[in-house]
Order: C-alpha cells, then structure tokens, then sequence
C-alpha cells in the first residue's frame, strides 16, 4: 500500500464474511481534473473552440496526486489558478459563441434559428428554451426551474447581443459545472445514499470516458432506464465497448505501473551504451508496445495472470524489435514469441525497465516493482545514515553493478530492510538500461569510460510472499512467483478501487470491494471484465454520507 495509507486486514485473512448489504466507500467532492475539464469542454463547444483555448488551458495546473503512485484524478484541490483559468476559459468562449453563427450553431443546433448575427434578440420562448438545453448539458442533468428562471433573469439584465455571452460565462464557472456533485440522491440509511439516475450516468461517463454524458446517457437518466437492473447493465455494455473507454483503461494502467518511461538523456554513459542504437523517441515506442500488449490480451478476454506472464512481442519499430531479438510486429498478424529463457510479460518489457541514462539500480528497481505491483510499503531510509550512503556505487573494472550495490549494505541496519527488495532487483539485473537482456554487464562510467565486462549474476531469493525463501534461478522464474502471489491481485484491486472512486488512500471500508475485485482476478477472470464490473459492483451506484 502507499505511503500514508490504512494497511487494513482483508476479510478474508481473518475468516470474516463481507456483510449482505453493500457498505459504500467514501467518495471525494469531484472536481473536474483538467483532462476531463478540457474533454467536457469539447462536448459542448467542438474542437475548434477548444483547439484556440491553448494559452487559457495552459494556465490551469496539472492535476498532481499527493502520492508518488497515486492517480491525476485523484487531485481534488482548488486553487486561484484554478478560477484564473476557468474565468479566462469562460470568458473566451462566451465571447467566441456570441459573436459567431458557426459556434452558436454547433452548441444550440436546432434552437439556432431562434438568434442569428442578423436578430440578436432572443423572444421569452427561445430564451427558456435555450437556458434548459444549455444547462442540461452542461450540468449533466435537467436543470431546475429555479434554475433556469435565474438564469434568464440573468440574462435579462444585459442587452440583447450580450444575453448569449451571459449564458455562457455564468454556466462555465458556475459549480454545477466545474464539480461533480452527488449529494440528491435517496437516504437508505443514516449512511448512505442511493445516487440519482444523472449522478449514476455523470459518474459512469467520467469514469469510463473521461467526459460528460452523452445524449443517449442522459435520456436512460430521464427516462428511468438507469433505475432499472436490465437498463442500467445495458447502459454499463454500450459504455464499456465505446473506444473512449479503451483509453481511460489504459491511462489507469499507465498511471499505476509507470508504463511511459522518461526520455533517454544524452550522456556520455549512454552514448557508449547504447552501442549505435538510436534513442531518439525510442522510449515513445517502448510505451506503446505495453499498450498494444494491453490491448491484446484485454480484446482477447485474457486474465491478468496471462498479462504478466505474456509470451508475446508487440514491437512494431526495427530497433524496438532488435532489443527483444524478434521480428517486426505489423500490428495484424499473431503476434511472434519472445525468447522463452528470457523474458517473461509485462514487467520483462523495455518500458517498465528503461532509465534515462542506459545504467541501472538494482534497489531502485527492485522496491518500485514492489511498491507498484504488490502495493508494498517501502520504509524510507533511516535519517542517521552516514553521508553518501544513498549515492549509487562508482563503477569499478570487473565489478558487476550487483557486487556494487550489494557491497553497501553488508551491515545492519541496511541488510535487512533491504532483504525486502534487494531479491527482485537483482533478479532485474538481467536487462541493461535499455532494457536488452545481457548475461555479462558492461561497465561504464558516468563520464563514459568504458571498464570492460563484468559477469551478472541473476538469481536471487525474491521473498515474494512471507515465509518463501526459495532461489530463483532469474527474472522469468520471479515473474511466475509474482503471478501466482495472491498480493498481486489485491495490488490490482486496490489500485484500481482507488481510481475508480478517485481516492487518495484506500480504507477499511474499501475491504470488501477489494476483496471482491481480488478474488475475481485470482480467479482467472477475464481483466475486461473486471475493469467493467466495477460499476455493477452494489457500492458504485451508493455514496457513503460522511459526519
């Protein structure tokens, strides 16, 4: 688990059963993260307005989680950059709708006929009509009379050619815009609330899609279909198989396991590693081979144990190809094996293994494998370790970077904390910094001497699960361990329960839920049924009622 986080005991490890009744998960207020804010934009008004709004939305801060392996959607903060932006976005876009028959055409379609640049009045009737369309939308669920009245009072209050504007600003910083709130619903209980149908499809539209409700949503909300078993598992089909929802499944992945590395750096060590091996852009292919990967085996229905230990290469460049040893995937054909002795899925791929300088760090490595695919805590080091105890080790002539780093904690207390993750890095030692596998190591310095080759030693004793001190004998014997551990499956239920209700940390009151997506993973169930059952999971369409 995160740092920070309750580590709570699973039902399961005590013999208790989950209650009958669903017991809901806290659920942040929900501002729109910036993707989500810039995508709903789009929605509304085309890309062509929001294709101009770069230097408004560039002011507006990244979402930012609290925690390292935390999630962007996570971050709920607001700040005065944060109104800054959404004003000078409101202010844009008003301007752009009001004064142009081609926007106010493609946010008002068929009431258009009711204003022109040649008729800037608007009559009673076409006002209200308007108003109702625009907030509908825009609020994600049919406005309120009072509401609507406001808002044409509003617009009342300025003249004729700036009625439009006025409705448009108004309605991009009002908070029904700008937030996600779920707070209508039935009481069931002192607890708990049974969300609304339009809370149901806004929470089903950003989590799957990353956007606003489409018109089809919007009308199951209205219509009751939403509120009904049948209806509503319908509704969760067409969502789940919309393309839209492909991405977000895939930015959770990306998010949780880093899958994107950072771009290699010109250095003078990786100048003499790479060994004629272009890094240009290279580390943008090795990110898309995991999501082809991904793709794959969610299309084909596989489990996630498969995508661990996933046969398949899916390099579509020459010098991607070249590092796994295998021939050029044309995105089409089955795709061809990787060396069976030497890599073993997902965590085998360049992406999870490439460093921006082509050298490698047996414990780094080792303690973020553990931190992101177990959700292990990683204690931080001791605050009374002797200075350059934390600088990696300077390469030395026919010393393996292993022996380096293994040199430095031969004493306590470092010899065993770092029996936790030293195991599984030194496994990792089997592939350099660009991710190619090696069975020797060639040893450069940071200023790009080259000191020969060192023999690597891979095996290790990983301790994967409590009480497991067998060897292994590399990192495709680990990657088995680690797909049959059950802390890899409530790892993926954790992470997941945390992006699907845009928590920071996870509690107690996540248990079952948890519990209930681990048990299904562990099973072998397909990964894209897990990732669409959520929202047929009794919790998602609750809301816990906080004191």
């Amino acid at each position: 688990m995160r740092d920070g986080a309750l580590r709570f005991i699973s039902p399961r490890q005590i013999g208790a059963t989950c209650p009958g009744a669903a017991v809901p998960m806290r659920a942040p207020l929900t501002r729109l993260s910036s993707d989500e804010y810039q995508s709903t934009l789009r929605s509304l008004f085309g890309d062509a307005i929001v294709d101009g709004l770069q230097l408004e939305l560039a002011m507006l801060p990244p979402n930012a989680p609290a925690h390292a392996t935390g999630f962007r959607r996570s971050d709920h903060r607001l700040s005065s950059a944060h109104v800054d932006a959404y004003f000078r976005v409101a202010d844009v876009v008003a301007t752009q709708v009001a004064s142009g028959d081609a926007p106010y055409r493609t946010v008002f379609g068929r009431f258009s006929r009711c204003q022109g640049l040649e008729n800037p009045k608007l009559n009673d009737r076409c006002r209200r009509a308007i108003v109702s369309r625009f907030l509908r939308r825009a609020f994600r669920r049919t406005p309120k009379a009072q509401e609507t009245q406001h808002m044409i009072r509003q617009m009342s209050r300025v003249a004729p050619d700036q009625q439009i504007y006025a409705l448009v600003f108004s309605t991009l910083v009002a908070p029904a815009f700008l937030y996600r709130f779920e707070h209508r619903g039935r009481r069931l209980n002192q607890r708990t609330k049974r969300l609304t149908p339009f809370e149901l499809a806004t929470r089903l539209s950003y989590h799957f899609w990353r956007t606003n409700p489409d018109e089809s949503l919007l009308k199951a909300a209205k219509s009751g279909a939403l509120s009904n078993e049948a209806g509503y598992r319908a509704a969760v089909r067409r969502i789940f198989e919309d393309p839209r929802t492909e991405a977000t499944m895939l930015s959770f992945f990306n998010e949780w396991l880093h899958l994107t590395p950072s771009p290699f750096h010109r250095s003078p060590r990786l100048e003499r590693l790479r060994d004629k091996l272009n890094t240009e852009e290279l580390h943008a292919e090795m990110a898309e081979e995991v999501r082809d990967l991904l793709r794959y085996h969610i299309h084909h229905r596989d489990s996630w144990r498969t995508i661990l230990t996933s046969p398949y290469s899916f390099a579509k460049t020459e010098r991607l190809a070249q590092i796994y040893g295998v021939p050029i995937w044309d995105g089409r054909a089955n795709p061809s094996r990787l060396p069976p002795a030497e890599r073993s899925g997902l965590l085998t791929r360049a992406a999870v293994l490439a460093t921006t300088d082509g050298s490698t760090n047996p414990f780094r490595r080792g303690a973020e494998l553990r931190r992101r695919v177990m959700c292990e805590h990683i204690p931080p080091p001791p605050a009374d370790l002797p200075a350059g105890s934390l600088e990696p080790p300077e390469p030395e002539a026919g010393a393996s970077t292993r022996a380096q780093f293994a040199a430095k904690i031969t004493g306590e207390p470092c010899a065993t904390c770092h029996l936790m993750f030293t195991g599984v890095g030194y496994a990792l030692e089997a592939y350099d910094g660009l991710g190619r596998y090696r069975t020797r190591e060639r040893v450069v310095t940071a200023d790009g001497k080259a000191l020969g080759f060192a023999p690597i030693d891979f095996r290790s004793v990983p301790a994967i699960d409590p009480n497991d001190r067998d060897p292994i004998t590399g990192p495709v014997d680990m990657v088995r361990k680690i797909a049959e551990s059950p802390k890899t499956y409530r790892c993926f239920a954790e992470r997941y329960v945390a992006f699907s209700f845009r928590r920071e940390t996870i509690d107690a009151f996540d248990a079952c839920t948890v519990e209930r997506i681990a048990a299904k993973l562990e099973s072998g169930a397909p990964v894209a049924e897990v990732l669409r059952d959520i929202a047929l999971d009794p919790t998602f369409r609750l809301r816990r009622i906080e004191d």
